[in-house]
């Protein structure tokens, strides 16, 4: 298995990885979760993918994507119509999307050393490789002198970060939609936070 880390458009001669990643969210996401979120023929892409902004660190085996992460700077701001996203956990509290908007206690950071991690999926039956995946993601985005990383996934999510030595801390309530329950929660990068 080997795990990437691209970005477009410097990641595009690998752009099948992410197309393969966008299709393994359809599968999982919608097709096997029944979460109510778009979806598009055989992808699974939203406001988040723009070409500029994400970096994309997947799982691969004979060129297959197995599992995958996204991560978003918390700086972002992509202009869409006539809105401006930033990451998931914000635009939530703003009730830019459609997530319960007290996904958090506090206001949700918005500086360049903090960076979100979401759409985290995986079809490998070890559990190992989606803690790769998180670890690889941890790793790339501490050389980028990152600060903390925030999550918003299912619960489970934050019990495998701290099975693999993160030290997760909430920072809202598991809270409810129609596609399921959902966790805020951030990952500290320093010495002591592993």
């Amino acid at each position: 298995m080997q795990i990437s880390i691209l970005r477009m458009p410097h990641g595009s001669m690998r752009a099948y990885l992410m197309a393969d990643y966008f299709a393994l969210r359809k599968q999982v996401f919608v097709e096997q979760m029944g979460w109510q979120i778009s979806a598009y023929d055989k992808y699974e892409s939203e406001e988040y993918d723009n070409p500029i902004y994400p970096h994309y660190v997947l799982a691969h085996k004979n060129n297959r994507v197995v599992a995958g992460a996204r991560l978003l700077r918390c700086d972002t701001q992509i202009k869409q119509g006539g809105t401006t996203y930033s990451y998931m956990i914000r635009d939530a509290v703003l009730g830019l999307i459609d997530l319960p908007s007290h996904i958090t206690d506090e206001a949700p950071p918005t500086d360049a050393k903090s960076w979100e991690l979401t759409r985290l999926v995986s079809i490998d039956p070890d559990p190992n490789v989606s803690q790769s995946v998180m670890s690889v993601a941890y790793e790339y985005v501490r050389r980028l002198d990152a600060r903390q990383v925030l999550m918003l996934a299912r619960p489970s999510v934050m019990r495998l970060a701290r099975k693999s030595g993160y030290k997760p801390t909430p920072i809202g309530p598991t809270v409810k939609n129609a596609s399921g329950s959902f966790l805020a929660f951030r990952c500290g990068i320093n010495s002591e936070d592993r």
